[in-house]
Order: C-alpha cells, then structure tokens, then sequence
C-alpha cells in the first residue's frame, strides 16, 4: 500500500469536515425574513424555502454517510496493512497518522518520542518500500 493510499482518510476526513460545515450552515439559514414595506402591492408567488433547504440538507447526510462508509472501507485495508508491519512502533505511527488523524505532534506524544523522530520513521518507511 503506498503512502498516498493510506492517506485517503486524512483527505475523506477533510471532505466530510466542509459537507457538515454546509449541513450546518443550512441548518442554521434564516428562513423567517421581514418584509419590507414598499407600499407596493405584491404577488402571491409562495417560494418553498424551507423544502427547499431540507432537500439539501438530506442530499448533505446522504454524501456524508457514503463518504463515511468509505472511510470504513479504507480502515479495514489499512488496518491489514499495518498488521503487515514488522515494527511496533511504526505500527502505533501508521495507525494514529493515517486512522486516526493525528497531528504529528499528537503522535509523537502517543509513541513517546520526538516528532521528527516519527516524521523521519514514518517517511523512511516508504522510501525504503519504494512507494
């Protein structure tokens, strides 16, 4: 598995990140908005704002849960790649950085050793796999 194969959470996480944003910016539109008083006469045109923001807002769950089940997918193969792995700490490193979504500093915290430490074990890895 390359290294941008087992970064595909990382990104599918960034993505679900701007659809909720969008959720919640829908969840939270004004719909309720004052006239403004012309003295004009209006029509009687009725715009369905509401169902209109509810049928994207379900179009919203619906691409975060496919995006969530890919995410499931993708931790199950990376899961059985990092049981590939030799070292246990490289181990810890792949699974926080890439399940996870750590920091490298937070990583670094959790393996208890320096970040760059972590940074060059995480990258030595690839380059010694060629990938």
């Amino acid at each position: 598995m390359t290294k941008r194969e087992l970064e595909q959470i990382r990104n599918l996480n960034g993505v679900i990140k701007v659809y909720q944003t969008e959720f919640e910016l829908l969840k939270y539109k004004s719909l309720i908005k004052g006239s403004i008083p012309t003295g004009m006469p209006f029509g009687t045109d009725v715009s369905d704002n509401t169902g209109n923001i509810a049928t994207q807002m379900a179009e919203y769950e619906v691409l975060i849960e496919k995006t969530l089940n890919e995410m499931q997918k993708l931790r199950i193969e990376i899961m059985h790649y990092i049981s590939t792995v030799d070292d246990n700490v490289l181990k810890q490193v792949l699974y926080y950085w890439n399940v996870c979504c750590m920091t490298w500093y937070e990583v670094a915290n959790s393996v208890s050793k320096p970040e760059y430490v972590v940074k060059k074990m995480y990258y030595r890895h690839f380059k010694k796999e060629k990938r």
